[in-house]
């Protein structure tokens, strides 16, 4: 088992009590593999964040078995609970309130979760708060330093090894989608071609993620065009397909025999799906920046510790004049620090997904899947009035766009 804690406890909560009762919500996160408890103060400061995943058992069986990871939840959710009072000198009648995702995840896995917290809600006479996953990590940043700025409406883009998603945040319920994946993400493009090419047997990258790993390599190559991909693919507005560049590079190395320059092959295929992202990201934010006035571009999913293509995402953004925030890498992945927060949002903003303690249903319903708000995809056009050079996201050089007949702009 590893148990990881994320963010120190704040000084002010380690005495006796709190300084007004129900300043503290307490969230939990069973969306997937992740058992994660947290408890988080009004003001948004991180008290608590405490994890628990057997990775271990995940490379025996070859991956994530839900009913393993349910298992792992129900044997240490209890403790985990307990341990997190405990440590602030609280019990749970002290607590605002519990928030727990609901959606979207795997089923099995979320109803420990749900049950757990609307044990805890009954017996401490609290509120319930079901937040949607994929809300939590947009709203990440309202737990970083930047909270104090960040305001609704802003644009969200969400890379990870399971999502990848634009879509403008309106207030902690009303989200529109203009851009998702219809095939893959950018994080299971890097793990399958990191796997093929057997990073993960090399002593120098044991225990680094693939994607990492391909980042690593690419920084050691003088160029990011020696493997350039035949064709990038097409897909209409600000949707990704991810599988289309996996593939093509898969091809390359069956052709290749294996016999490539490895750091140039990983820096261009960092290249290409770094390019893939801001060529949609550049046709969402073309279509938003008309209608609405966000000032900030929020990037969170485990993708975005990846500096190549954050860099170039900020490229991207200072162009139409938004701000680019992103939380600390290990408030990128699965954590319930961001469940409790995405909770006094909505609690701030009268959310009528809140459940008082007067009206605690009998159950909560787990939804595997659920989108993250309204989808405005089929509004955007098919593509951008401009086209972006995508030789110029690499390096310091600024960006260039071109008309459709070609005219530099």
């Amino acid at each position: 088992m590893l148990n990881l804690s994320c963010r120190a406890a704040s000084g002010f909560l380690r005495s006796r009590g709190l300084a007004t009762s129900s300043q503290v919500i307490l969230g939990i996160e069973t969306s997937c593999d992740d058992t994660a408890i947290s408890l988080v103060s009004s003001d948004l400061k991180i008290l608590e964040n405490r994890r628990i995943a057997n990775r271990d058992a995940q490379q025996r069986l070859g991956g994530i078995c839900p009913s393993v990871s349910a298992e792992q939840h129900r044997s240490t959710i209890d403790d985990l609970v307990s341990e997190c009072l405990q440590r602030q000198r609280l019990r749970a009648a002290d607590l605002r309130a519990v928030a727990v995702s609901d959606r979207p995840g795997l089923v099995i896995c979320l109803k420990v979760g749900l049950s757990k917290a609307l044990a805890l809600a009954r017996d401490a006479r609290l509120d319930v708060v079901p937040v949607h996953h994929m809300r939590a990590h947009a709203m990440t940043p309202f737990l970083t330093d930047s909270h104090d700025r960040l305001q609704f409406p802003y644009v969200c883009a969400l890379i990870s090894g399971g999502h990848s998603l634009i879509c403008l945040a309106k207030d902690p319920d009303h989200f529109e989608i203009y851009g998702e994946s219809v095939a893959g993400s950018p994080g299971e493009a890097f793990d399958k071609i990191g796997r093929e090419l057997r990073l993960h047997e090399s002593r120098e990258f044991t225990g680094i993620h693939p994607g990492a790993a391909i980042e690593i390599l690419a920084r050691r190559a003088t160029g990011v065009s020696a493997y350039p991909v035949k064709s990038f693919p097409y897909t209409v507005g600000a949707d990704f397909d991810f599988h289309s560049l996996r593939n093509q590079y898969l091809t390359t190395l069956w052709r290749h025999g294996g016999e490539i320059d490895l750091p140039s092959f990983c820096a261009s295929v960092q290249f290409s799906v770094t390019a893939h992202i801001c060529a949609k990201l550049h046709a969402a934010l073309e279509f938003i920046m008309k209608k609405h006035q966000p000032k900030h571009l929020v990037v969170s999913g485990g993708v975005a510790s990846n500096q190549y293509i954050l860099k170039s995402i900020r490229k991207i953004s200072e162009v139409y004049g938004l701000s680019t925030i992103v939380p600390a890498p290990e408030l990128c992945t699965d954590n319930a620090a961001m469940v409790a927060s995405a909770a006094w949002k909505m609690i701030e903003y009268k959310s009528p997904s809140v459940i008082p303690y007067a009206s605690l249903p009998d159950s909560l319903y787990a939804h595997a899947r659920y989108p993250i708000g309204t989808d405005k995809r089929q509004e955007l056009p098919s593509r951008p009035s401009r086209r972006l050079s995508l030789k110029s996201l690499h390096g310091d050089c600024p960006v260039i766009f071109y008309n459709n007949d070609s005219k530099e702009v």
